[in-house]
C-alpha cells in the first residue's frame, strides 16, 4: 500500500475533531486535534497569533527555495516557536510527477507522534495536494 495513501487515511481519520475557532487572520485556519492545526500561509501577525494560540512548531511543506523567500523560518523563531521545511516536491499540476517522497511521509508522521513537541501548524501547497487536504476534513 503507497505510504501516501496511508498518509492520507490517517491524517482524514484523525480530522474529525475540528472544533470552534478563535479569530485567527489565517486563510483556511483549522484545528485538526488538540495538537495539530492546518491553514494557509501566515503573515507576521498569523504567526504571533499562533504562538499566542499555543503552538510550537510550525511546518512548512513548501520547497527550500520558495520557504526561503519568505524568511519565514527567522520570523518563527524570531517569536519563539520551532521551524521546519519538509519539502514536498510538487512537479508539475498538469503531470502525474507529483509526489510526495517517503522521507517527509515519514518525518511528518514521527513529527505528529512527538507528544513532547508541543502543538504544530502545518501549511503550503495545499491548493492540490489531497493528502494536505484531508488535513481537518471528514
Amino acid at each position: 500500500m503507497p505510504l501516501a495513501f496511508v498518509l492520507t487515511v490517517l491524517l482524514t481519520a484523525v480530522a474529525g475533531v475540528a472544533a470552534a475557532q478563535p479569530a485567527i487572520p489565517i486563510e483556511r485556519f483549522q484545528q485538526v486535534d488538540d495538537r495539530l492545526y492546518r491553514g494557509a500561509q501566515p503573515s507576521i501577525d498569523g504567526f504571533r497569533r499562533l504562538r499566542d494560540l499555543g503552538v510550537k512548531v510550525i511546518v512548512n511543506l513548501r520547497m527550500e527555495a520558495d520557504a526561503n523567500k519568505t524568511n519565514e523560518g527567522k520570523i518563527v523563531e524570531s517569536l519563539g516557536m520551532r521551524y521546519i521545511n519538509l519539502p514536498v516536491e510538487d512537479g508539475n499540476f498538469f503531470t502525474r510527477s507529483r509526489r510526495i517522497p517517503e522521507t517527509v511521509i515519514h518525518k511528518f508522521l514521527n513529527l505528529l507522534d512527538d507528544r513532547s513537541i508541543g502543538p504544530v501548524f502545518v501549511h503550503g501547497i495545499a491548493s492540490h495536494m489531497g493528502w494536505y487536504r484531508g488535513l481537518g476534513e471528514a
